[in-house]
């Protein structure tokens, strides 16, 4: 029977065995960078590669195969969250989550990020890197054209979905409103909006159509036209520069062959979330108005006022809402108001049913062509399609 002395001896063999086997096995980490921290391999999906090197100290961790597919977030807490970055700005992360819908989340509060889909990032010295990227501790990693770039994470100023392709910069839609009737009655009522947008991580250029026509037994009743456009250059994240903004206006019925302002000014961001969105601007410029009967025109200076909001109320409505207003200097007579509120109901897809309520109002109306008053107010409910692109 072996004694003591020997039966140490085999546990220090055996011991010394398996260090030898687990030493040979192949090793399943990632490069590492300089400072040992795990960066995306150009042989597999960045945050694939980068959730198989850093391991958790236990706990839940998804699979390399699941990070590759989906954006994944890990919180302070140790949560995951699985879903799509839709955009980063002002310390907020927008997520859409398919179980979650939208959530908006402190960038401070997120430990990790793995993103196998590209996205653009904006830093605070003005560099734009595009990519799909890891984020870990204090530093974010970008594979960018095969090569894995490391960068501060507070130095981070946005983050963007979506490659750096010009289509991606794009978005439109359109909407439409129609009433008929016909017997003792003939009448038509047709109403028609349109936007286009086009946004990067620096400029924002917006220009909407708002119109509408009526006729009754044949003859016209209403024929309105209405452009607004507006470039944006961001200065910071939420201040912004207005170095154009145009506003067109024509309107038969109140004696307006066309009115246009030109203006520049400043804009800021209050929220600049998915979810909800509120902006106010302030800018100057000059209106001018050309008049139907008689051929007159009129100018003035102006001061232009306004504000824009946007909430998603629930998953499938939307609520918007607009005021602008043109103050005129030195004669506040002059002034022209112009509001919209908006309630679109998701259908199917892109579809959306809309109910639009629209509000105009001038100071000093300008004297009928017909010799009839002008009111100062008008006000209109359209309901109609949208389809958005």
């Amino acid at each position: 029977m072996p004694d003591s002395k020997s039966f140490a001896h085999v546990l220090w063999l055996a011991a010394l065995l398996s260090l030898a086997i687990a030493g040979s096995a192949p090793a399943d980490d990632l490069p590492t960078d300089e400072s040992g921290m795990a960066v995306p391999s150009t042989a597999q999906p960045a945050a694939a590669a980068a959730g198989t090197a850093a391991g958790t100290e236990g706990g839940f961790r998804p699979p390399a195969e699941e990070l590759a597919k989906s954006d994944w977030l890990r919180l302070n807490s140790g949560e995951w969250l699985m879903g799509n970055i839709e955009y980063m700005r002002d310390g907020d992360m927008e997520f859409e989550s398919s179980e979650l819908d939208s959530l908006v989340i402190s960038f401070g509060d997120i430990s990790e990020v793995h993103s196998p889909h590209p996205n653009r990032f904006l830093f605070e010295n003005g560099d734009v890197l595009i990519g799909p990227s890891v984020v870990q501790g204090d530093t974010i990693t970008i594979l960018v054209d095969g090569q894995p770039t490391t960068r501060p994470r507070g130095e981070i100023e946005a983050i963007l979905e979506g490659t750096q392709r010009e289509r991606n910069y794009w978005s439109f839609g359109v909407g439409f409103g129609f009433t008929g009737r016909a017997g003792n009655t003939e009448s038509v009522d047709l109403s028609a909006s349109a936007y286009i947008k086009r946004e990067t991580t620096r400029t924002r250029w917006n220009t909407e159509y708002l119109g509408a026509f009526a006729s009754v037994s044949g003859d016209t009743n209403t024929n309105n036209h209405r452009v607004n456009s507006q470039f944006d250059y961001f200065l910071t994240p939420r201040l912004y520069l207005i170095p154009m903004r145009f506003d067109f206006y024509n309107d038969e019925f109140q004696n307006i062959d066309y009115r246009i302002t030109p203006a520049a000014g400043l804009g800021y961001e209050v929220f600049q979330r998915k979810s909800i969105t509120w902006d106010v601007i302030a800018a100057f410029g000059y209106q001018y108005t050309q008049f139907i009967d008689p051929d007159d025109t009129e100018g003035t200076f102006v001061t232009v006022l306004g504000t824009t909001f946007g909430a998603d109320i629930t998953k499938y409505l939307e609520f918007d809402f607009l005021y602008y207003v043109n103050l005129g200097i030195p004669d506040v007579n002059k002034t022209t108001h112009h509001s919209q509120a908006t309630f679109s109901f998701d259908i199917w897809g892109p579809l959306d049913f809309d109910v639009d309520f629209i509000f105009d109002r001038q100071e000093d109306p300008p004297q009928s062509p017909t010799g009839g008053t002008i009111k100062n107010n008008d006000f209109r409910m359209v309901v109609g399609l949208g389809v958005d692109f």
